[in-house]
């Protein structure tokens, strides 16, 4: 979708369920208050389940509304989280095997 998808319609066509309509309170909040919002999180199905940091903040009497897709980011995040996990498991398993499970080398006692 362009920009000009977006500018002048109402966020709420943009909401896929309940749950991310949630938002929307908040956005209410920045109106309200002038103070601006910022967070990020998987948004609507319309954007394709994009992960999106947004930060919203008051414009004259409307809203402002900037995104930036995080999508890849969180993705290769995930990614090193999967594998720092294998490579702490094949690290235990291998501490394991040669009677280490400590990580301290054998005979590196306390005392010595």
């Amino acid at each position: 979708m362009l920009k000009a998808d977006f500018v002048g319609r109402n966020i709420a066509e943009f909401m896929s369920d309940d749950g991310e309509r949630g938002i929307i309170g908040r956005y209410r909040g920045v109106l309200r208050t002038g103070i601006p919002f910022s967070g990020s999180g998987k948004r609507s199905q319309h954007l394709g389940n994009r992960w999106l940091d947004v930060t919203c903040f008051r414009v004259g009497s409307g809203l402002g509304i900037v995104t930036r897709d995080i999508t890849r980011l969180m993705e290769a995040e995930e990614e090193l989280r999967a594998a720092n996990a294998k490579l702490t498991a094949a690290e235990k398993a291998l501490r394991e095997q040669c009677g280490q499970p400590d990580g301290r080398e054998k005979g590196s006692g306390e005392g010595r």
